[in-house]
């Protein structure tokens, strides 16, 4: 509400039910007061997206693109399991939001779309500072890609090569700074996000706090968090009770014995 010339937004769920629909009226009546929107779903978590709320959207100035779509066959193919988990959000440059929250009413079931008896606990953080600007290089690099392949699907060469120079800056936009975005994904930086968390593990000396829904640690991850306990670092896991998909629910479970 806020904002008053840019807001990055991405999310790998979006969902306009209940208190969803805040979230795409705010990104709407942002547009419609002059500030450029920019958002980003995925095509698989985001592939129902209300038509009606994209008409609003479009109306109002509102710039959107989809992260791998899924087309024909939809998530079957190995080549479609890329998809854009991250949940970010940046405003003027100046205030980020990261965690994991999706765009979905804390109340809301989308799988039987009725009401949850309890609510789900999310999180996410605010920020302000250095790390900003790096959010901010990483948001904008992925726009910018969106853009080029977007033009170069409908056959526009000429509109993606221009797009490709407004990108000229792409090389010094790559922030090595001390405080930056640890990106993961299925084709390059594989493991970063895991070397991170592991540094960190490594160095903790008083407490260790993790909250995940889906809690699939590998070897290396599981020897990190017992070798803290063994060294006097409190660690807590607050992981998820309720039985979402079942079959994740038991993989989870079944590792929780190797935690001990």
């Amino acid at each position: 509400l806020e904002a008053r010339r840019e807001v990055h937004f991405e999310t790998y769920l979006f969902n306009v039910a209940a208190d969803g629909a805040r979230i795409a009226g705010a990104l709407e009546q942002a547009a419609l007061r002059g500030v450029r929107v920019m958002v980003v779903v995925d095509g698989a978590g985001s592939r129902d997206l209300a038509p009606e709320w994209l008409a609003r959207w479009r109306s109002a100035g509102v710039q959107w693109r989809v992260f791998e779509p899924l087309g024909a066959g939809g998530i079957w193919f190995p080549s479609r399991w890329r998809r854009l988990h991250r949940k970010l959000c940046v405003i003027d440059q100046a205030i980020a939001f990261c965690g994991g929250i999706n765009v979905l009413d804390d109340w809301y079931d989308p799988h039987s779309r009725g009401l949850l008896k309890q609510p789900r606990l999310d999180f996410s953080v605010r920020l302000v500072g250095p790390a900003v600007a790096n959010i901010h290089t990483h948001m904008a690099l992925l726009w910018d890609r969106l853009q080029i392949l977007g033009h170069l699907k409908a056959h526009r060469l000429g509109a993606a090569f221009d797009a490709l120079l407004d990108g000229e800056q792409w090389p010094a936009r790559l922030s090595k700074g001390p405080i930056r975005l640890v990106l993961r994904d299925n084709l390059r930086h594989r493991a970063d996000i895991e070397e991170a968390y592991l540094g960190a593990i490594a160095r903790a000396r008083e407490e260790i706090v993790i909250a995940n829904a889906y809690f699939f640690p590998g070897t290396r991850f599981r020897r990190a968090l017992a070798a803290a306990a063994q060294r006097g670092v409190r660690v807590i896991l607050l992981l998820q009770g309720r039985v979402e998909y079942v079959l994740l629910h038991y993989a989870s479970r079944a590792l929780y014995g190797s935690l001990l």
